[in-house]
């Protein structure tokens, strides 16, 4: 099975849609169901436990995560990490340090 997420990005009404479509084994594609993301309030009190938002297996996790990254990169949406930060200031850490050694 393959997991693909897509994005569309809606200009005129600045709205994005996102788009789960699950292909198995026969290449028959499957689109999830339209959910409605609707926010409440958080009442945490007396030990009452909260229900996650989403909840799946380990299994599609292992899938939906890579689609999720995949799909929005395909999309334009881009985001570094400070270890991404971190490795760029090295590389130019280093570069200035091989100018200097080989002057």
């Amino acid at each position: 099975m393959k997991l693909e997420i897509f994005f569309d990005h809606k200009v005129w009404s600045a709205e994005t849609a996102v788009f789960i479509v699950l292909t198995d084994q026969n290449g028959k594609r499957m689109l999830a169901k339209p959910m409605e993301l609707v926010f409440e309030p958080l009442d945490l009190d007396h030990g009452k436990l909260a229900e996650p938002s989403l909840n799946f297996s380990p299994e599609f996790g292992m899938q939906f995560f890579p689609a999720l990254v995949d799909g929005l990169a395909r999309a334009g949406y881009k985001y570094e990490s400070s270890d991404t930060g971190e490795l760029k200031a090295t590389k130019v850490h280093l570069d200035d340090m091989r100018k200097l050694v080989l002057k």
